[in-house]
């Protein structure tokens, strides 16, 4: 299985977790970056259609001031970029091939037009500008080497070399997880692929596409909370001094209210002995963000 994710290059003032914009392509922002001179790129998992990278990169660069480029990638096959700067937003490409239509997907939110067809000549121009903008330092030549048609996909390897060729001084390895979100009892609620926070996301797309249909199905408590609290947990997941103990007994709440909501048996006194052992082993250092605590909550 191929790469699929998010990634957003940008020079905030914040973690780029934080920069408002950056939703867009959330809310699992699993991986950030350094990339020197206050430049950042952040990596989101794609649990969702594809999003509307023209919106997010220039939510971005309105909230920072200053250039955003953004791409999204699918199973390594191909990807779509999008690059603005305050006030400009250029069309979103194929990459790759950039002169041809996708077979395969529509790299699009329903209804969005697919990606424009473009010379590599013209989208290699519009990186040097933008880079210049951004007041980076392109390679012209190995950007257009690397918007040509190749003859392979999309992986990040070869995403990563359009990054560094804009300029940026690095690649830089990933920031540490202050978060143990794979962790029970964070990973019923917000760290799968199939976890309360994405099932609730799920029903709120469908409601909103087919209120009859969802008409005596309304939403229950734990769906907008489970909402909240996803978002919050990945955008917290690189903060120095998050309060994990807070964000673990809230995420024990969702999951107790949907237990109650949805009739899901639970021994309750065995949940609770499991989120007092968690805030034990936690606050003696035991528990590291990579490692899972994770009973059998199924």
């Amino acid at each position: 299985m191929g790469y699929s994710g998010s990634i957003v290059v940008a020079r905030p003032d914040r973690l780029l977790s934080r920069q408002d914009g950056v939703q867009g392509v959330g809310p699992q922002h699993n991986l950030l970056r350094e990339l020197g001179g206050g430049w950042q790129m952040l990596e989101s998992l794609s649990r969702e259609p594809s999003p509307d990278l023209a919106r997010v990169s220039t939510a971005v660069a309105a909230s920072t001031g200053r250039p955003a480029l953004t791409l999204d990638v699918i199973d390594s096959d191909c990807a779509v970029m999008c690059a603005a700067t305050p006030g400009w937003t250029g069309p979103l490409t194929h990459l790759w091939d950039v002169r041809r239509p996708c077979p395969a997907y529509h790299h699009q939110p329903a209804g969005h037009l697919p990606p424009v067809l473009r010379e590599p000549e013209e989208v290699a121009a519009e990186l040097v500008t933008w880079a210049e903008t951004a007041e980076l330092r392109p390679d012209p030549e190995r950007l257009l080497e690397i918007v040509s048609p190749p003859d392979g996909g999309a992986d990040r390897d070869r995403l990563f070399a359009l990054v560094t060729a804009v300029g940026v001084e690095r690649i830089g390895p990933t920031r540490r997880w202050s978060v143990p979100v794979r962790s029970w009892p964070f990973s019923p609620v917000v760290g799968r692929s199939s976890s309360l926070g994405a099932v609730a996301r799920s029903y709120a797309r469908d409601r909103a596409e087919d209120p009859a249909g969802w008409a005596d199905e309304p939403e229950q408590p734990w769906e907008a909370a489970a909402i909240a609290l996803e978002a919050e947990v990945w955008a917290s997941l690189f903060d120095d001094g998050v309060d994990v103990i807070a964000l673990a007994r809230r995420a024990f709440a969702v999951y107790q209210d949907y237990a109650r909501h949805t009739s899901l048996k639970r021994d309750l006194a065995k949940d609770q002995e499991w989120l007092d052992e968690f805030e034990a082993t936690f606050a003696a250092g035991g528990v590291r963000a990579e490692m899972m605590f994770d009973p059998e909550w199924r």
